[in-house]
Order: C-alpha cells, then structure tokens, then sequence
C-alpha cells in the first residue's frame, strides 16, 4: 500500500486551477493495483503541498533497498568439493 499526492488541473474562467487529493495504491486479489482517492484537498499553496507530501512519506515510507546487499552464502564459507562423492 502506497500513499501519493496526486493533481488536478483544470482551466476555469480564464485562469489555471490545480486541485490536489491523497491517492492510495492497493493490490485486489486478482494481483492489480487500484488507485482510490483516500482523501480530496481541493486548492493548496507550496506549504500546505510539502506537508503533506511529508506525512504521505511517513505514513508509508517508499520501498527501500536493503542496507546491505543479500548474499547466498556467508563470504568465508568454503568452496563446495568438486568431483565424485564417495558413498
């Protein structure tokens, strides 16, 4: 699940409006992702867009790489034997 700000232009009386709204992302079970508007906020300035941009973020943090990269063995397992085992 993923949060965003999402914008809504629109030209009305010879001026440009922008409108904006939270989204969230969900997967259905069928395995799509469907976006619903979770919350409308109508017109915003600089300030009130960064903070909640901001508490989208922490909501639900963007995916992140690991810290460190995963490895399949331990870096000083010792190499496998190669050739026929004995039985």
């Amino acid at each position: 699940m993923g949060l965003f700000l999402r914008r809504h232009q629109r030209h009305k009386n010879g001026k440009d409006h922008t409108y904006w709204s939270l989204v969230e992302n969900q997967r259905s079970p069928s395995g799509k992702v469907i976006q619903r508007q979770a919350l409308y906020l109508g017109e915003l300035d600089q300030a009130q867009q960064e903070a909640w941009a901001a508490l989208a973020t922490r909501l639900v943090p963007p995916a992140q790489p690991p810290a460190t990269p995963l490895q399949l063995a331990p870096p000083t397992a010792p190499a496998p034997p190669i050739g026929r085992a004995h039985v």
